[in-house]
């Protein structure tokens, strides 16, 4: 949406798509995908205490209060999490937990808020008949959306990002089952311990999966100063013992026990090559090659 906008610069179109993400944002993602790794419950309560829900008064008349985002720097004591099916990686080596791909959407949620918001604040300061309630309520937004992106980034750059590996990786909470029913499902190969892959809790597994490059995806995420550190992950895409193989990128490196483990299941996102995966990569490595294009743009 904010890319279309870039294009053809009809604001008319994207204004009207704040207060729906906002609702979205505050409404659903926080209270359902929001963790505190710690006690691994629902972390809404801990990052704010209401949050009202974003209506067209609120943009016209009113100066209803919205909450203001915690003036603490970012820890990531917090994660996004999601069951691994919805992540659209079914039967995956790592399994259901905080997962970088939430994280990164998450950034980039909140990424075109901000912009969205900046943009109707300018709108509205070019208004002769703007409105200060108006003014107040997105720059109350923008305080609050700019902590969302950065405490997101934190998540995917700090707890997410496994050095060993050199990939953003699954990070497990204590409430997800690490433990592999083989009674129920017996056709797992011998050699592949899914039980010890999915261990330690709270911290990035050693598997590297395809999604792993999504954070790349998203301009922004990963800061320019910081790119030294995570560039080495590339390394593994063209691999033919991590993701390269003959039929397109694998979902899972072929180099772990677990690569490619039966299940009784109709989509096994364990090895298999999958476009719509694939097509994520490609555009975060697209980002990768342009960056030098966009390094000098930006500085001069």
């Amino acid at each position: 949406m904010w890319q279309r906008y870039l294009l053809d610069g009809n604001v008319t179109f994207v204004q009207q798509w704040l207060e729906p993400m906002v609702r979205l944002f505050r409404t659903v993602y926080i209270p359902k995908y929001l963790r505190n790794i710690t006690t691994t419950t629902s972390a809404t309560t801990a990052t704010t205490t209401t949050i009202a829900t974003a209506t067209t008064k609120h943009l016209r008349n009113t100066t209803t209060t919205t909450t203001t985002a915690p003036r603490s720097p970012p820890r990531p004591n917090q994660c996004w999490w999601q069951e691994e099916g919805n992540d659209a990686m079914e039967v995956s080596i790592s399994g259901s937990g905080c997962r970088p791909t939430l994280a990164a959407a998450m950034f980039g949620e909140s990424q075109v808020i901000l912009h969205l918001a900046r943009l109707n604040n300018n709108h509205n300061h070019n208004n002769h008949n703007h409105n200060n309630n108006t003014t107040e309520w997105l720059q109350r937004l923008q305080d609050e959306f700019a902590y969302w992106n950065r405490l997101s980034q934190q998540i995917v750059l700090h707890l997410h990002w496994n050095d060993a590996q050199k990939s953003f990786a699954v990070v497990p909470l204590s409430t997800d089952n690490a433990t592999y029913d083989e009674a129920k499902h017996p056709s797992v190969m011998p050699h592949c311990n899914l039980t010890a892959t999915r261990l330690p809790k709270n911290e990035p597994l050693r598997v590297r999966e395809l999604f792993g490059y999504v954070p790349w995806y998203f301009e922004g995420l990963i800061p320019d100063a910081s790119r030294a550190r995570y560039l080495p992950q590339w390394r593994h895409l063209l691999d033919p013992h991590a993701f390269a193989a003959p039929y397109g990128l694998t979902s899972t490196e072929r180099r772990h026990s677990c690569f490619n483990f039966s299940f009784i299941h109709g989509n096994c996102w364990n090895g298999p090559s999958w476009p719509f995966e694939t097509s994520r990569v490609l555009t975060a490595a697209a980002n990768v090659l342009n960056w030098p294009y966009h390094h000098r743009k930006n500085n001069h």
